[in-house]
């Protein structure tokens, strides 16, 4: 009997590290250094998500991606913990660790993000990458603008920018959609095969869409998936998305067996940043 090739993909986006509403670790070695109720909640989403997902995975290897954004920067520094650009890397960094420390995870490639939020030419990646370099010796850890990698037969695309999840409810995904379809027609245009899984991040909301297309009688197909944010929304955010109220942080997994997606899983949770009251 053949042995089948399964791999775990564990999928991570824009964490915005030492911002009051992003990404920190509950057991963070920087000094004066409390995580506030919102970041409390959001580390035990990500935690739920880790243990998901590694429960998935079982002994099977995990490789681990993040799309971006993976420090807050200062450009937006109204919502910004106090400190300098020192504490924003050791704390993005931190968040990484439950991630590599498990023994099943050998790779961890982190796409560049926005330079309003890396200090510029992926210092914040790059800088992120040495500190865990160091504590993670025998680990695969890399830097990149744009990846296309190949694991067990199935082909990513990852990258941190790309199309808009949909501004109303009921034109969701069709951005997307056409998107894919013409990120499938440009690799078939230039003799290429399409990714079977095209990840982009950058929007702070989850969206899956899927395109089949025959091209010289072939059928190809390609599934897309936006990236869930692992942080909340601040004041950037809300003005961004113009008053939006509904924000889904979380991860990823990606089952893949012996050259094809098997399925995505979504481990996510829906929140509601209104206040509430009554009076």
């Amino acid at each position: 009997m053949t042995k089948l090739n399964r791999k775990i993909a564990l999928l991570m986006s824009d964490r915005h590290s030492w911002l009051n509403l992003g990404l920190l670790s509950k057991n963070t070695e920087l000094p004066n250094v409390q995580l506030n109720s919102k970041q409390l909640e959001l580390w035990q989403i990500y935690e739920d998500g880790l243990a998901k997902t590694f429960d998935l995975a079982g002994k099977d290897e995990v490789i681990a991606f993040d799309l971006g954004d993976i420090t807050h920067g200062n450009k937006y520094d109204e919502d910004l913990l106090v400190g300098g650009v020192a504490p924003q890397i050791i704390a993005s960094a931190e968040t990484y660790y439950p991630v590599l420390d498990k023994q099943n995870v050998h790779t961890l490639r982190i796409a560049e993000g926005t330079s309003a939020h890396n200090f510029g030419e992926q210092s914040s990646e790059n800088l992120v990458k040495y500190i865990l370099k160091q504590r993670y010796l025998k680990k695969d850890i890399d830097v990149v603008s744009h990846g296309l990698v190949d694991i067990a037969g199935v082909r990513i695309d990852y990258s941190h920018h790309g199309p808009n999840p949909g501004n109303l409810v009921w034109t969701k995904g069709n951005v997307a959609r056409s998107y894919l379809r013409n990120y499938m027609m440009t690799e078939l245009s230039l003799g290429n095969r399409p990714a079977d899984l095209v990840l982009r991040g950058h929007f702070h909301e989850y969206v899956k869409e899927w395109c089949s297309m025959t091209w010289q009688g072939v059928e190809y197909e390609s599934t897309l998936i936006i990236m869930p944010p692992l942080c909340m929304m601040g004041a950037f955010a809300r003005q961004a998305t113009r008053s939006a109220f509904s924000i889904a942080p979380g991860v990823i997994a990606c089952e893949i067996i012996s050259g094809h997606l098997y399925k995505t899983y979504a481990f996510i949770s829906s929140l509601d940043a209104r206040f509430r009251e009554n009076l």
